[in-house]
């Protein structure tokens, strides 16, 4: 840890607070700036930690600051673990009106974690939380988050013929947005449309969106996400078949088609280049001619304009 550069930026952040009435953006931009490097370091966080509990003490809300607070006590990074103490910084800046404090709290509210003991689980209430930031949050990564929180508990635990209009509409977007979706998300994602269908044919119109989002969970680079989505695919018998084995014949004639292709590049370039040569053999063969009786032409007329002026 650099500490000279750490104690200016410690000291720039304690210049905001103490004026108490200064530019509250102002020391919340400082604060992130501080919120990453103590993310990435423990000694970082337990040395800069002292000042950050003095701005969220502060006159100011700082949301930042009770952000890294509840992070560190939940987590037990440069400080003992304490949950409880982790939920009453949360609360403040949910209270606070911070958007992405209650998004997290939407998120210990579906699956406790290390909250649990003192944060029980309360879907109902985490998913009321993340439908009104989903359509109504002025951080466009908090809706996103929101969105992408909300359908990936829905499509597991609420069938498809009981959800509601607008959290059909929450799914329907996350599911549609490929830049969003979790690589966690595409198999329940698929089999959760697979309900919606009144048949078995997989190959038919119905399966189409799980199909889908089968074949775009092929691509995603975690193993384990790639293994069941093709094994899904493989159960239903659509599994997109593999290209065939080029047989012995087949690669010979692709290498004498190639060296081929290659032989008659190289011809083209051969001609071109004795075109080349011939046509500066040509041009020289004129300069050798040319050039001397030009000089010739050049010294006449020297001589005449001599003769002349005597």
């Amino acid at each position: 840890m650099d500490m000279q550069h750490e104690e200016r930026l410690r000291q720039q952040l304690m210049d905001g607070w103490a004026r108490g009435t200064g530019d509250p953006s102002a020391t919340e931009t400082q604060t992130k700036i501080i919120s990453h490097r103590m993310r990435a370091d423990e000694e970082t966080a337990r040395f800069h930690l002292p000042a950050i509990q003095k701005i969220a003490d502060g006159p100011m809300f700082v949301p930042t600051a009770l952000m890294i607070l509840h992070d560190c006590y939940r987590r037990g990074w440069a400080v003992d673990a304490d949950p409880a103490t982790a939920l009453r910084h949360l609360e403040a800046a949910v209270a606070g009106g911070s958007e992405s404090a209650r998004w997290y709290l939407a998120t210990y509210l579906l699956d406790g974690d290390t909250m649990r003991s003192v944060l029980p689980p309360d879907p109902q209430r985490a998913l009321g939380i993340l439908r009104k930031l989903e359509r109504g949050a002025k951080d466009v990564s908090v809706r996103s988050l929101s969105r992408m929180s909300a359908a990936s508990y829905l499509v597991r635990h609420v069938p498809i013929r009981e959800l509601s209009v607008q959290d059909r509409e929450i799914v329907d977007q996350y599911a549609d947005d490929e830049a969003q979706v979790a690589s966690r998300d595409y198999l329940p994602l698929a089999l959760f449309y697979a309900q919606g269908a009144d048949d078995t044919d997989y190959s038919g119109y119905q399966y189409r969106r799980s199909r889908e989002l089968l074949q775009r969970g092929l691509k995603s680079r975690v193993e384990s996400v790639n293994r069941a989505c093709m094994t899904q695919l493989q159960t239903w018998g659509v599994a997109p078949k593999p290209a065939p084995v080029p047989t012995a014949t087949e690669k010979a004639v692709k290498t004498i088609k190639v060296t081929g292709m290659l032989g008659g590049v190289a011809a083209v370039m051969i001609f071109w280049s004795f075109v080349g040569l011939f046509l500066l053999s040509v041009a020289a063969a004129i300069n050798a001619v040319i050039v001397p009786i030009v000089l010739i032409v050049f010294g006449i007329a020297a001589v005449l304009a001599f003769l002349r002026r005597g």
